[in-house]
């Protein structure tokens, strides 16, 4: 590592270079070393780095104990490639990095589910809610609805909402719209590697964070809702566990 770090690249040389030069940086690791480092890179070449699926190791499928987006990263892979051997034009690559893929992360979503939360320390919240994953206009949105039926839902409560989730192709990460029926609306960053489901949003009243985790089988999602007020620490909202029903 010491070395990599110290490493001094002959700029004049990559600029002057035959060979098409791609520096790629993970869509999932902005902020980190290796991300910084291949923005500089790029820079310094008078380029735009090009956005990998997954963080810095987005190729990998579990090896190692780190797991990235590894079909993604392949198609993705594919797609720079064709375009360096004049397959493909340039501009389609860049709207369209690992589109087919990341719908198809999508598709273990689609269908039925019952919905079940715990909150913190506590028994499970009475009642279920109901929520339906379905594709709008061709493939191109994920939409969600889910209503509650709760005998006595807690004071603030939302019994009803819709979210709609679409990927940003140039990044290969998704994004997620949300509205519910107390007139809330928030943007949640979207991630999907494996059998992990990620929100994530950083705003007033509060942070929250969302990590779940599908059933090998596909059947179960289990995940944990989490805030943080300003200058407090990450506490859990509650537990939440969706049931496949179709």
């Amino acid at each position: 590592m010491v070395s990599c770090t110290h490493h001094q690249h002959d700029f004049d040389a990559l600029r002057k270079a035959s060979t098409r030069i791609v520096i790629a940086a993970g869509a999932e690791s902005a902020g980190e070393m290796a991300h910084r480092a291949a923005v500089a890179l790029a820079e310094r070449l008078g380029r735009a780095p090009t956005a990998f699926p997954g963080g810095y190791g987005g190729f990998l499928g579990g090896e190692y104990g780190q797991t990235g987006a590894p079909e993604a990263f392949a198609s993705k892979l594919r797609e720079v490639l064709a375009v360096a051997a004049g397959q493909l034009d340039g501009d389609e690559a860049m709207d369209q990095p690992g589109a087919d893929s990341m719908l198809r992360e999508l598709d273990r979503f689609v269908g039925e589910w019952t919905m079940h939360a715990t909150p913190p320390g506590g028994p499970p919240w009475p009642g279920e809610g109901r929520v339906r994953f379905e594709w709008l206009d061709g493939r191109a949105f994920l939409v969600e609805r889910w209503t509650l039926d709760l005998p006595e839902p807690p004071v603030g409560t939302p019994t009803s909402g819709t979210s709609i989730v679409g990927r940003d192709a140039a990044h290969g990460t998704y994004v997620q719209l949300y509205h519910d029926d107390r007139g809330v609306h928030r943007v949640y960053e979207m991630g999907l590697r494996a059998g992990q489901w990620t929100l994530r949003r950083d705003g007033p009243p509060f942070a929250q964070r969302f990590t779940a985790t599908f059933a090998a089988d596909g059947k179960t999602i289990t995940g944990r809702w989490e805030i943080a007020e300003e200058g407090r620490d990450w506490r859990t909202d509650f537990d939440v566990t969706y049931t496949r029903v179709s």
